[in-house]
């Protein structure tokens, strides 16, 4: 199902799958990232066939997008310095590609990994 925005050159659709690819490979290009997804579902680096829709999921209402999105991270990194790296890089990446406002990114961290 595609996703519909207007601007002033007309009206856009994006499928989610895009704005999921774009959110994954947002966080896992951010530094402390082991890989995207959960149990054996995993995404570790963005030239994956694999898709990310284990790990990231999109909501849309109107011109506005929510992600939910679950890491596993690096051992020994600050939790709380990756979170925010990868919850500004998502928010950035997405708003820049698709034009619409993203709310909010939701983060769980499914592990930690060696």
């Amino acid at each position: 199902m595609a996703v519909s925005t207007s601007n002033l050159y007309g009206n856009i659709a994006i499928s989610r799958k895009a704005i999921r690819t774009v959110a994954g490979v947002a966080a896992l290009e951010c530094y402390g990232i082991w890989g995207v997804g959960r149990k054996k579902r995993i995404v570790r680096n963005t030239a994956s066939e694999i898709s990310l829709r284990n790990g990231v999921r999109v909501w849309v209402s109107k011109n506005k997008v929510g992600i939910y999105i679950d890491l596993i991270i690096c051992f020994g990194m600050p939790i709380d310095a990756i979170i925010n790296s990868v919850r500004n890089s998502i928010k950035y990446r997405v708003e820049n590609f698709s034009g619409m406002e993203v709310l909010f990114v939701d983060i769980r961290v499914m592990g930690i990994r060696k």
